[in-house]
């Protein structure tokens, strides 16, 4: 069954995919149906050389702890390069900004977020960063999975966002050190 067309129209084939580490049954009533079948289907993946990344809910999961009051009730379901995780929740999509620690309801529709404002190129330049994204895939080469283009120092830290700053390392440690630093 086809989800998203808009999304699955500008990106016809992932880059590349990992299975769910597990049935995605469980978020049955806190997922939409459409994205647990999405996900389900296409795994977690990279799209547009790994600007954007849907992702195994499970990897994060725990990770959300150190971030949220109420992480039982938030399901990460996609992220950016940079790390920033995006989150299901009573029934909205929410950004997690984790260089500023700050949680925002980005759209009340999973169609509306694959096909709209995953699309929108104002989006993909200020929340995805896309120069700073091209940059950083020219001089350290892509991501993997579990790795994310990490600002060093974090901004938490005075940290600046230029390609010289970035090193790539794995996203689950660099949220969770980022969660320590922006309480």
């Amino acid at each position: 069954m086809a989800h998203f067309p808009g999304f699955q129209k500008k990106f016809p084939k992932p880059d590349s995919c990992q299975p769910m580490s597990k049935s995605l049954e469980e978020y049955q009533g806190r997922l939409p149906g459409s994205l647990i079948e999405f996900l389900s289907e296409q795994g977690a993946c990279s799209y547009a050389k790994g600007l954007i990344w849907t992702m195994d809910p499970f990897f994060m999961q725990d990770t959300l702890e150190e971030w949220l009051d109420e992480p039982e009730n938030a399901v990460p379901f996609a992220r950016t390069a940079f790390g920033e995780l995006f989150l299901w929740q009573e029934g909205a999509a929410y950004y997690l900004n984790v260089q500023r620690g700050a949680v925002t309801k980005v759209i009340s529709s999973v169609e509306k977020f694959f096909d709209g404002f995953l699309l929108d190129e104002n989006i993909q330049k200020k929340v995805f960063r896309k120069s700073l994204f091209a940059k950083a895939l020219k001089e350290y080469g892509p991501i993997s999975a579990d790795e994310v283009y990490a600002l060093t120092p974090a901004l938490a830290l005075g940290g600046a966002e230029r390609v010289e700053n970035l090193r790539k390392t794995k996203l689950r440690e660099y949220v969770s050190f980022l969660a320590g630093l922006v309480e």
